[in-house]
């Protein structure tokens, strides 16, 4: 007897995206719009996120999946069916259950008992995790249906050959709407982290370096020490790329030389115009799942991922994995702890006063100048917050090479409270303060109202410092001589003969705080109305007031009112710009330089010069 086969008659339906194909129905989109990707980041957004709950862990997976995307993309050999998309049997689709397992093990791999190792997946071919690390990497949480789901919506997108931005506009919809925002840590919104990016300059400090400004070809070497999503990598990376590859077939500012063009050759490959970034551009991330994040956008955008690690960006350097720049460790001449000095820029907005417990703080005394402070302040408060800016701020000088550049999101605070002075003196100590621009309350709302500013600074060099503090140490002296000669003069008995020498000595003494007018007053008349004025006078203040005048020089300040954006709760609305002006070509935005200037980068480009 002949039985007839179950689907005897139904015709399979063929994989529709196959690697490598000449047949524009089985290649992958890679022209995909904003408008496109907006559309499928809030249809996902809308399915993934139903209730609200464990957000951070659904974003987690969420980012897995992009990796297990690009995974397939690399890893498809010509001719063969990408593994990222929906089969059928007839014409019926596969189980969830079938997906699911497809594309789970694609990310975290099976364990192979014949060979003693996981199988190889996303995890380990793009992130570099060990078995030790997949066998703690717990299953995709999302169930079979929502994993369908997210495969059939994004199997036709390439992410690793689009003309445009996909994780760029994937991350900016999906990352920054759905990732709990907790923690002091808020993701930074790309008109910022655009403005920052444009006002250090990187692109010619990166045309310069390979023109060999300090001997051999190079670029800068970049780093984020609290890098959240990896924002500030990304456009860095983007911004240099872009100016090199446009200069590249003009040479107008790209010397040729033979070192150069071999230089240009092997970082700048046409199939691979990031290839650069694997060897420059460095993120520290103390929550696992932003790292991640971070090493998932730089892998999309051509890689940069290798050196963006999961861990505190505040430890000792010696307690990074070996064999990276983070790993020197090296002391200062003019400045006390052990310092790296391996970077030329440093992009940052740190994470505004979070909760350290005291092991942690226990290590601070031996890496930072204010460790001490700090962990005294906890002992003797009870208190379990602490500013942490402060700590960064150090920790950056402690990166940047002699006339690095700093670009970074501060607490308005860090400037006016007279808590800061501290951290304020060693800023003007160590770095030469290029610029202050003010932000308003709404731009981190409406995670926080902090109100924050934009510091651009330089790194000086240990003579610079040196310099600083001979006329510190001079001032000083003279603040101790003037202050003991007006104790000595406060105690004499009245006399007209007196008078003339103590109006000398404390219009020295007070300085701008005396009023002129005042010459002719008794010295019992001088005493009554100057004794608070007398008693507020510290040190610090009378020396810095002198430093002030030696040193004097410009600071471009600015403050936005509008900055492009209002972001609530569940949109970003529209608003002016005054921080730069942009133009949109194929869906991308392009800052503009105005050689007449209308915005605060204009006036910012012609006033701010970095060495």
């Amino acid at each position: 007897m002949r039985v007839i086969p179950q689907n005897y008659g139904i015709i399979d339906k063929p994989p529709q995206f196959i690697s490598g194909s000449k047949y524009q129905a089985h290649m992958l989109r890679a022209s995909v719009r904003k408008y496109e990707l907006d559309r499928i980041a809030e249809d996902l957004t809308n399915v993934l996120w139903g209730g609200g709950q464990h957000q951070n862990e659904l974003f987690y997976n969420l980012i897995g999946l992009f990796l297990t995307k690009i995974y397939d993309e690399k890893t498809t050999r010509a001719g063969k069916a990408y593994r990222f998309q929906i089969f059928y049997n007839g014409d019926k689709s596969e189980l969830p259950e079938e997906v699911y397992h497809r594309i789970n093990k694609m990310y975290r791999g099976e364990w192979d008992e014949e060979n003693s190792t996981y199988s190889d997946c996303a995890l380990k071919y793009l992130i570099g995790f060990n078995d030790e690390k997949l066998k703690k990497t717990p299953d995709i949480v999302f169930n079979a249906n929502k994993v369908k789901y997210v495969v059939e919506a994004l199997q036709e997108i390439s992410f690793t050959s689009n003309k445009y931005d996909v994780l760029g506009d994937f991350f900016q919809k999906i990352v920054r709407s759905e990732l709990k925002q907790t923690k002091g840590q808020y993701l930074t919104h790309h008109n910022i982290v655009d403005f920052i990016v444009k006002a250090i300059d990187v692109e010619n400090l990166a045309i310069d370096l390979i023109n060999g400004k300090e001997g051999r070809p190079r670029l800068p070497y970049i780093i984020d020490p609290s890098c959240g999503s990896g924002t500030y990598q990304i456009q860095c990376m983007k911004e240099i790329t872009r100016s090199i590859l446009s200069d590249m077939d003009k040479r107008e500012k790209i010397q040729i030389a033979d070192d150069i063009d071999d230089f240009l050759s092997v970082n700048f490959p046409k199939h691979k115009q990031n290839a650069w970034a694997k060897d420059y551009i460095y993120g520290i991330e103390i929550y696992p799942d932003l790292a991640m994040a971070t090493k998932v956008n730089m892998v999309g955008h051509g890689d940069g991922s290798a050196n963006i690690l999961p861990n505190d960006g505040l430890i000792d350097f010696a307690d990074y994995p070996n064999g990276k720049l983070l790993n020197v460790k090296k002391t200062s001449n003019v400045y006390p702890k052990y310092v790296n000095e391996q970077f030329d820029i440093v992009v940052s907005n740190p994470p505004f006063s979070i909760t350290v417990d005291r092991e942690t703080a226990k290590q601070f005394p031996k890496l930072y100048i204010q460790g001490e402070k700090i962990q005294k302040s906890l002992k003797k408060e009870n208190k379990k917050i602490i500013d942490t800016e402060n700590l960064f701020i150090e920790r950056w000088y402690q990166l940047l090479r002699p006339k690095g550049r700093l670009g970074v999101v501060l607490p308005e605070s860090v400037f006016d409270l007279s808590s800061n002075k501290e951290i304020r003196l060693f800023i003007f100590k160590y770095f030469w303060v290029k610029a202050v621009v003010s932000l308003p309350y709404l731009a981190f709302a409406p995670y926080t109202m902090t109100k924050t500013s934009l510091l651009f600074a330089q790194k000086k060099t240990e003579k610079e410092v040196e310099d600083w503090n001979d006329n510190w140490d001079w001032y000083n002296k003279e603040f101790i001589k003037i202050k003991n000669q007006l104790d000595k003069l406060k105690k004499k008995k009245e006399t007209s003969s007196l008078h003339d020498n103590f109006v000398e000595i404390l219009k020295k003494y007070l300085l701008s705080i005396f009023e002129t007018e005042d010459e002719s007053l008794t010295i019992s008349q001088l005493k009554d109305k100057y004794e608070d004025d007398i008693k507020m006078v510290d040190a610090d203040w009378w020396i810095f007031s002198k430093m002030s005048n030696k040193y004097n020089y410009s600071i471009f300040m600015s403050h936005a009112e509008e900055i492009g954006y209002k972001r609530g709760t569940k949109k970003i609305e529209d608003r002016p710009n005054e921080l730069f002006s942009s133009v949109c070509i194929d869906d991308s935005n392009y800052v503009i330089i105005n050689e007449k200037p209308e915005k605060i980068l204009d006036y910012f480009k012609q006033s701010v010069v970095w060495e």
